[in-house]
């Protein structure tokens, strides 16, 4: 369950965080701590890869769309490769606590953060490969999320 070694009958319990993660900005919306908190308890005893959400199927295309062809698909195009109707998954994102456009951005995100914390790419190539079509949204958009220009966030993660 736990995805991690476990060693019971110590004389502490815990865990711990890599420094380096603890110290990254937290960036979620207040949809996404509502709905957190909404199901936290059931969330944390879910095993993980077992999330069967239409939130969680969206964002696990979302992100192969995005690695392989640097884009990502309109909403009637997710739908229709996860073979659903868009009026269903809206109602099921709702309930959930998602929209579409949340999880787009969600997953843009994670790939900007984990592509700028790779020295090996430049801006431009982050701005290209994150489905932006020009540099200056991009930066508009970091700096919205983070607080921080691009070039700044990949400084403070190094």
């Amino acid at each position: 369950m736990f995805q991690c070694p476990v060693d019971f009958e110590q004389k502490v319990t815990g865990f711990s965080f890599d420094k380096k993660l603890v110290s990254k900005p937290i960036v979620r919306t207040k949809g996404e701590l509502a709905n957190w908190l909404a199901h936290s308890p059931a969330d944390l005893l879910t095993m993980p890869g077992q999330d069967g959400t239409i939130t969680k199927k969206v964002k696990v295309f979302l992100v192969s769309q995005l690695r392989t062809n640097g884009v990502l698909p309109s909403f009637a195009v997710t739908c229709k490769k996860l073979h659903i109707t868009t009026h269903k998954a809206q109602r099921r994102l709702s309930e959930e606590g998602s929209s579409y456009q949340n999880i787009k951005d969600t997953v843009r995100f994670e790939i900007i953060k984990e592509m700028l914390d790779n020295p090996d790419y430049s801006i431009n190539q982050v701005s290209e490969r994150s489905g932006f079509t020009e540099v200056a949204s991009f930066a508009r958009a970091v700096k919205k999320s983070t607080g921080m220009t691009p070039a700044q966030y990949r400084k403070s993660v190094s």
